[in-house]
């Protein structure tokens, strides 16, 4: 295992991370994508969204974006990826253990929609994916 106090990290691929998380979002929620499904599964309409709506839920989001690209970058620093397949592997590995069991875990005693898991996961799954991808190829 790499020494904690040893990790270096790229705050440009940090940065990158965090703008792909968001655009990834931006297109992923997209009512012909999966935003229709999303809206049906926590049963609410474009109306309901449009007045929760704050902008600083944008930079909240972007905040909590860098701060997965930062921790994602650890651990693939600390379980020494040193390939594309080992970076992709890492992510998959902390989406599964980490967000998927917390997120199946919240629907089912919340009594949500399994249609919610899927669309809430499999984003989470691909922003994981790509930020994995950005911190390899920008190492």
């Amino acid at each position: 295992m790499v020494d904690a106090s040893n990790i270096a990290i790229n705050w440009w691929a940090i940065l990158a991370c965090g703008v792909a998380s968001m655009v990834i979002g931006f297109i992923w929620y997209m009512p012909k994508v999966m935003g229709n499904m999303w809206m049906t599964a926590i049963q609410k309409t474009p109306e309901d969204i449009a007045k929760g709506w704050q902008p600083s839920m944008f930079l909240k989001t972007f905040a909590l974006a860098l701060l997965t690209a930062y921790i994602l970058s650890h651990f693939t620093q600390l379980v020494r990826a040193d390939t594309f397949a080992n970076y992709l592997t890492t992510a998959f590995f902390i989406w599964l253990g980490f967000v998927f069991t917390v997120m199946a875990m919240n629907i089912m005693y919340e009594g949500k929609s399994s249609k919610l898991l899927i669309v809430n996961g499999l984003y989470q799954l691909i922003t994981l994916q790509v930020m994995a991808a950005i911190l390899y190829y920008w190492q």
